[in-house]
């Protein structure tokens, strides 16, 4: 999906391009298996795991499910002063809570290592890989109790999907959702864990691999999540539909986390709107979910322009923090 051009090259390497604290700390970290805290609130922890070389091997995340319901039912479930509880009784709760952790490989093998300025495959390996590892552009965490934490597009589209729709999802015996280039597919997997009954995660086909794997990870034996690959374009989702079995039913909610960056993407943007508006024609009382992070030349405010054209359709700023912007899309006059 990228341009291809000497200048988005250009772009990218400035990206690449690591701070001269990110190099001291690169250079002075041990070889041993180190275990970095990304964010931490009442919804979820992302922890990233490196190995030799100081090379990422994993993303750990814990959703902790019904969020500040569990949290509290947990507490209420603990005996005597919290102050002196063990680590052994703060685990049995945190499980009686109902927290789950996914286990996300980052790694691809060796014959699925795309060319390093590849557009979209690039940043499905290391930079949009669901929950982005240290050293790129993060907004600052919304929970007060945790000071310097960092949150990204998919991270708060996460939270968003469960504040807004969790309940539906928990509530509809026959709900569904359809990740859009999901990198590693972390928002659809919680999704699942919410309540969704179907969840699609998509990618482009060099990253379906790395994705196949980690669904088999984490939801072995579990025919409600499938991962499948998908280049957008009108005829290319129609063919999923039907593969699915939905091409009368669409889904109830689709969802895309920082898929709109012109620098690695060009303007696939555009495909992406066709796909959307494809959706919505299928199912109208689909709930389309964009989240984006706002950056130089992101190309985002074209983006927006050509989803506020598709027929009969409102699109709304919902959420903003930071960089982060969350937008919604649905039919005008359906209840979605």
């Amino acid at each position: 999906m990228s341009s291809g051009t000497e200048d988005d090259e250009k772009a990218r390497v400035e990206i690449l391009e690591p701070s001269a604290d990110a190099a001291d700390s690169s250079s002075s970290s041990s070889s041993e298996e180190e275990d970095t805290d990304l964010y931490e609130d009442d919804y979820m922890t992302v922890r990233s795991i490196y190995g030799d070389c100081d090379v990422e091997e994993e993303i750990l995340v814990t959703w902790k499910m019904g969020g500040w319901e569990n949290i509290a039912a947990a507490e209420a479930d603990g005996d005597g002063d919290a102050g002196a509880e063990s680590q052994e009784e703060r685990d049995g709760r945190e499980m009686r809570a109902g927290w789950r952790e996914l286990s996300l490989s980052t790694q691809l093998e060796p014959d699925r290592l795309a060319p390093l300025f590849s557009g979209a495959e690039w940043a499905g390996e290391k930079v949009q890989i669901a929950f982005s590892a240290r050293g790129t552009s993060l907004t600052k965490a919304r929970r007060s109790h945790v000071r310097d934490a960092a949150v990204d597009a998919a991270i708060l589209a996460t939270e968003y999907l469960h504040d807004a729709y969790g309940a539906r999802l928990r509530t509809d015996p026959a709900s569904s959702l359809l990740e859009l280039g999901c990198g590693l597919g972390a928002p659809g997997m919680l999704a699942r864990l919410m309540g969704a009954s179907a969840v699609v995660l998509t990618d482009v086909p060099a990253l379906l691999s790395q994705l196949e794997r980690n669904v088999a990870r984490n939801f072995p034996d579990d025919e409600g999540v499938r991962a499948a690959a998908l280049d957008w374009s009108r005829p290319a989702v129609r063919e999923l539909l039907r593969e699915t079995g939905r091409a009368e039913r669409g889904f109830d909610v689709v969802l895309n986390c920082d898929c709109v960056f012109e620098h690695l993407y060009g303007t696939s943007w555009k495909l992406l709107v066709e796909v959307v508006d494809e959706l919505l024609r299928v199912n109208p009382r689909c709930v389309s979910i964009t989240s984006v992070e706002r950056r130089n030349g992101d190309g985002i405010d074209a983006f927006l322009e050509k989803l506020r054209g598709i027929e009969d359709s409102v699109t709304e700023l919902v959420f903003e923090e930071g960089s982060v912007q969350i937008y919604t899309t649905v039919k005008i006059g359906v209840e979605s």
